[in-house]
């Protein structure tokens, strides 16, 4: 039995990015997934979990998923195309998961990131842009938000590298 058998898709435009050509996807899946959100924060480590307010969101393929009451929400999609063949993986994904719930130990406890502020102060701080983006703070801030692994800043030496696991491993 799969925990999402059917869904429906739909696009709206990234609210307050005026001229964006990315779009958020909305998959309607017709069933509550609330009580699937505790199984998720115990299989997918690297999340944010809202239990008071049902919502569950991880990283899947670069895109931000948030799964909440009925819906599963993936943003950041160029085109519908994207979105179809993005949705389906997301909702295999899901499925696998949900099919494997018996061996997963239900995670209730609130689960969110580091700050961003926090995660900069163990940065190097030399804005040397090897990891793709102009400054060390932004690098914070993707890295707080899922979109970055630690070990995506070059020049981390071995005591910033541990005391970013260590605040990572802390959540």
């Amino acid at each position: 039995m799969s925990l999402i058998d059917n869904y429906t898709l739909k696009f709206d435009p990234i609210p307050c990015e005026i001229g964006s050509e990315e779009w958020k996807l909305t998959c309607e899946v017709g069933k509550n997934l609330n009580d699937f959100l505790p199984y998720l924060n115990g299989y997918i480590k690297k999340a944010i979990y809202d239990p008071k307010a049902n919502t569950f969101v991880f990283t899947f393929e670069n895109h931000k998923v948030s799964v909440s009451n009925d819906k599963v929400m993936i943003a950041r999609i160029k085109s519908q195309e994207e979105g179809k063949n993005l949705a389906e993986k997301v909702v295999k994904f899901l499925n696998e998961i949900y099919e494997k719930k018996d061996e997963i130990t239900p995670d209730y406890k609130r689960k969110q990131p580091p700050k961003a502020m926090d995660i900069y102060k163990l940065l190097p701080k030399t804005n040397c842009k090897k990891c793709g983006e102009p400054t060390c703070f932004v690098f914070a801030t993707k890295l707080s938000q899922g979109e970055y692994e630690i070990e995506d800043c070059p020049e981390l030496n071995e005591e910033q590298l541990n005391g970013l696991k260590n605040l990572f491993n802390n959540i």
